[in-house]
Parts: structure tokens; sequence; C-alpha cells
């Protein structure tokens, strides 16, 4: 119902990759400081107040990653070393403890979505390929490589997704066209294709989001100006609610 302040980042930084299925235990890895960074820290919620810990760094920095699972079993996927190209096919595992590279994304991109309940099994999703074009592509992660699979309905970045969803039903919401403008579609994921859904209130770009297909979170963003909007999902329709 509502949002609290707690403990800091260790590194600020921001178009990060982050995985957990709840406020108790997350992972933040990746984003932009200076450059394309590699941090990967762990939050913690049972200490007061909540801290973040640093964890062993990603192999690559990257910024604009897609990522998907839990604090113990998650994915960066692909993203971007610099600040308009270097696009990386390169996805990394999480464990728990350490990162470990495995199969690359078949089209490399930055700024997309992601959605997978675990490290092996996953859904990347739109992203732009190159400046300043967006995709829609989308591909399966089945523990041991990528295959191409039904696209999105419409092609974007910078979009909200549910990291922790099971891979088989995603949800997907804003975004932008690039190089400017925003959208409020949303779209659901069932296992095989897309679906049109009802859009978000405020269409939004930079949007995060949290949750699962049929009860989550989007939050913050950019219209003309960044937004502290919030809206809830049901599972059928957005509500705003506490910003």
């Amino acid at each position: 119902s509502s949002w609290t302040e707690v403990g800091d980042l260790s590194t600020a930084r921001y178009e990060m990759a982050s995985a957990g299925a709840n406020n108790t235990s997350a992972l933040s890895s990746g984003g932009q400081t200076g450059s394309a960074s590699a941090a990967t820290e762990e939050w913690n919620a049972a200490i007061p107040v909540g801290a973040w810990a640093t964890a062993p760094a990603t192999n690559t920095g990257r910024r604009g990653l897609g990522s998907a699972g839990t604090a113990t079993s998650g994915l960066a996927i692909s993203g971007a070393t610099g600040p308009t190209s270097g696009r990386e096919s390169e996805v990394e595992s999480w464990n728990g403890s350490s990162w470990t590279e495995i199969a690359d994304v078949n089209s490399a991109r930055w700024n997309l979505g992601g959605s997978g309940a675990s490290n092996t099994a996953a859904i990347a999703y739109a992203g732009s390929e190159a400046n300043p074009s967006v995709t829609n592509k989308t591909e399966l992660w089945n523990g041991s490589s990528w295959t191409e699979t039904t696209d999105m309905t419409t092609a974007r970045a910078l979009l909200g997704s549910t990291a922790a969803s099971p891979y088989t039903s995603a949800l997907a919401f804003g975004g932008t066209p690039v190089p400017a403008g925003t959208y409020s579609a949303t779209e659901t994921w069932n296992g095989s294709s897309w679906t049109e859904v009802n859009d978000l209130n405020t269409g939004r770009a930079y949007i995060e989001g949290s949750g699962i297909q049929t009860a989550a979170l989007g939050f913050g963003g950019y219209t003309s100006t960044y937004v502290a909007n919030t809206e809830l999902w049901n599972g059928s329709s957005w509500t705003e609610v506490n910003d």
C-alpha cells in the first residue's frame, strides 16, 4: 500500500539488472556509473532497516541488462558495454555465490525485459539491437540454450517486466519506441504467444516492475519528465496507487 525508504545501495548506478521474488532478499547487478559496471549486491531485509552487501561481480560490466530469477538463482542477460554501442549477447548465471558465463542469446540487445523463476528456465524479450531501433524478438532459455520464439506484439525498449515470474507467464508493460515517445501497452505471455491486455494508466519509459503475471507493480519511469507514479496490476487491469 505504500513505499518506505530503506538501506541504500553501496554503489549508485542506473540501468541495472535485478532479481528476487520478494522484498526480503534480492540481487542487483551491472548498470552504469561513469562506465558500464560489473558490481553485484545482495539485499538482506533481516538486518534492521535492511542492507545491501557487496557480492562477486559479473564477468563483464554491462548496462541495460535483462534479468530473471531470484536472489539465489538468477540471470543477467545481454546489455551494452558502452553509452550507445557495444551490445553484448553474453548471458551470466548466478548460483547464489558466483557468476558463470553460459550460452549467448541469439540477438544482442540492451534495455530488454526478462522473466523466469530460476536460472534454468527463462524468457528474454524486446530491447534495442542498434541505436535507435527497437525489437520485439523473444527468446526462451531451457537451461542450456536460447531459442527464438513468437515475437511480442509491440517492439519496444526500456520496458517494465516481472523478473521472477515463471517463464511461462510473463508480464511486459510500458517502454519506448526510441529515441522518443512512450508506450502504455501491456502484454502477457502464456508460454507460446503474447496477448495485448489493458494498458497502463500512464505510459512511460524506464519503468520498473515486480511481481508475477496476476499480481504486479509498475513504478517510476519517464514521460516528459521523471515520475514517481506506481500502478498495481490485478491480473486484468492497472490501478494507480501511492507514488
